[in-house]
């Protein structure tokens, strides 16, 4: 019995003491994404590159992006974009496992477009839902890999579907 309460009281105090690293891990990856929306508002692509690995890959569609092709898809999208109106994150699940960690979360992301003649304001809403691998690193915790789950557009307040593209028709 003394060994049993022993036993107890250690696996007691051990989970006591790995709790608060891990929810201090927890807040570090939710702050990874605060830290994303006041960039992204910023339009800052130094900024949202820092908070991914070097060796970063985003999954969209099915299709596979490094770091760089990443990079270049922000940057054009905030050429396109005159004003993020809304950034938010909300981590849905979370799961931290030492030196990595996964998450689901929902992004809503509102902004202000204008056409190439300025004279049509557009507003665009994303509600994306996405699984982010983590790892921790010398700076803290970085996304490794981004994957879409799911995506919801909208165009001045229209279901829109910025990935189909019509085909052409033959004359």
């Amino acid at each position: 019995m003394k060994r049993l309460m022993f036993s107890l009281l250690a696996l007691t105090m051990f989970a006591a003491m790995s709790l608060p690293a891990h929810a201090d891990d927890i807040k570090d990856i939710e702050a990874l994404y605060n830290k994303y929306c006041a960039a992204t508002k910023a339009k800052s692509v130094e900024r949202v590159l820092a908070l991914i690995t070097d060796d970063y890959t985003s999954v969209f569609m099915g299709k596979v992006a490094s770091r760089k092709q990443t990079e270049e898809g922000i940057k054009m999208t905030f050429e396109f974009v005159k004003r993020v109106d809304t950034c938010t994150a909300k981590i849905s699940e979370i799961s931290v496992n030492g030196s990595s960690a996964t998450a689901k979360y929902k992004m809503r992301l509102v902004t202000t477009t204008t056409s190439e003649t300025e004279s049509q304001v557009k507003k665009i809403e994303l509600l994306n839902s996405y699984n982010d691998v983590y790892k921790k690193t010398a700076q803290g915790w970085k996304i490794k890999t981004s994957t879409l789950a799911d995506s919801k557009v909208t165009l001045d307040g229209k279901r829109f579907d910025p990935y189909k593209f019509p085909t052409p028709t033959k004359k």
